[in-house]
């Protein structure tokens, strides 16, 4: 193995409503743009990807929504599908509203 160093600040919030905050974090952490990355069926079903997008709104803050992430059988999934959002983001899919 290659030696190197990671570094990830992480920041969670939990609770009720707590989607209904996304705009506010994005800004509180210097975020000017947003790539919304999800599957399709439960987040438009339950309302969440509608909550986000309303706080995204409410801040002024450009968002692109992406959805259709498969599910696919291989072990590193998570990489496999930003691997394929970042192609789309860096192609220009993303400098848009």
């Amino acid at each position: 193995m290659r030696n190197f160093t990671f570094y990830s600040p992480t920041f969670f919030a939990f609770g009720k409503d707590a989607e209904k905050d996304v705009g506010k974090y994005v800004r509180r952490f210097g975020g000017t743009k947003v790539l919304i990355h999800y599957g399709g069926g439960s987040a438009v079903r339950s309302g969440l990807l509608d909550h986000v997008k309303a706080s995204l709104e409410e801040e002024g803050l450009p968002y692109v929504a992406l959805g259709g992430a498969k599910k696919r059988i291989f072990r590193n999934l998570c990489t496999l599908c930003a691997a394929e959002t970042a192609a789309k983001a860096l192609s220009g899919v993303c400098h848009s509203k």
